[in-house]
């Protein structure tokens, strides 16, 4: 393994742990040895893109891309930084281009279904999930994501309402800072372990708030790609 295999995966490494300046770093030193390598400039763009200096982001991402015109992953995470500053129509076309170039990676849908949904497509973004579900991205966030859709285009499928119990409640509510993680009128401990209860309280309408604002926190943790 080269210098510059070993710089990249330890800004690989850092991303995963989450020290992002330690990443800057061993990237940057990564693209002094090699300048044309659009995955360094993808990955320190995301390691930017973490600590919110979108501009930053943005610039390695349009770096990756005049490399490498084909760079799907660049294209995806330039669209999670417009994403993120709530620039919804310029995240979905970055990641069309995305979906074209790598029409079966399950992530970009999930990704456009999330900016779908904050334009208040909420039809598009059903289509998205269960799009992204079908390639294999059968995890708690898409789950949750879809049971929103379901529920905005007024839709009551006990499924969909046993994936936000199952999937959500249960699994997320301690990945996600709320001063309460308790849903709506569901006061006893027996009520709060019932998972019909859940279901029934989910689908009457009772958890909305609560939901809300699950889905809302749960939204900040896009996945990079």
């Amino acid at each position: 393994m080269d210098k510059i295999d070993i710089y990249f995966e330890m800004g690989r490494f850092f991303i995963e742990n989450e020290d992002y300046d330690t990443a800057i770093n061993a990237l940057s030193r990564a693209i002094e040895l090699d300048p044309n390598h659009p995955l360094i400039y993808d990955k320190r763009g995301i390691a930017y893109g973490h600590k919110e200096q979108y501009d930053r982001a943005i610039y390695d991402f349009n770096t990756a891309i005049l490399i490498d015109p084909d760079c799907a992953g660049a294209y995806c995470n330039r669209g999670l930084s417009y994403y993120r500053q709530n620039m919804f129509e310029k995240a979905i076309l970055d990641i069309n281009k995305a979906i074209e170039l790598k029409p079966d990676e399950a992530l970009f849908y999930s990704n456009r279904g999330l900016a779908y949904s904050s334009l208040e497509k909420h039809a598009e973004a059903l289509a998205d999930f269960d799009k992204a579900i079908s390639l294999g991205l059968d995890d708690s966030f898409t789950n949750a994501y879809r049971a929103e859709e379901y529920a905005a285009l007024g839709k009551s499928d006990e499924d969909i309402m046993k994936e936000f119990v199952n999937s959500v409640y249960y699994e997320n509510l301690d990945n996600v800072e709320m001063e309460d993680k308790h849903p709506d009128e569901i006061d006893d401990e027996h009520n709060d372990n019932d998972p019909d209860y859940l279901t029934d309280a989910a689908r009457s309408g009772k958890m909305s708030s609560k939901w809300s604002r699950l889905i809302s926190e749960m939204r900040k943790l896009w996945k990079s790609c």
